[in-house]
């Protein structure tokens, strides 16, 4: 079963599941990104869950199909509106 976390921490969800295949981590607090990379060199952590293209990312997609930002715009998230 493919799995994967957001708010990572330092990867105890991975080290309690071990037989799941986690997939990524989003973590973006340096020292728990850097535990979490070295217990687990392999995975990918897209760090910041509020950024626009997240789920993109997330779901593997490229940045040509972004269709999660268009989704924040037109809900009025657009982040570089302060």
């Amino acid at each position: 079963m493919r799995a994967a976390t957001c708010f990572s921490g330092i990867g105890a969800p991975e080290c309690a599941s071990p037989w799941l295949d986690w997939r990524w981590c989003a973590e973006i607090e340096p020292f728990p990104a850097a535990v979490h990379a070295h217990r687990f060199p392999g995975a990918v952590n897209l760090r910041d869950v509020l950024a626009p293209d997240f789920l993109d990312r997330a779901e593997g997609r490229g940045p040509t199909n972004n269709r999660s930002a268009r989704r924040w715009a037109i809900c009025g998230h657009d982040r570089r509106m302060g």
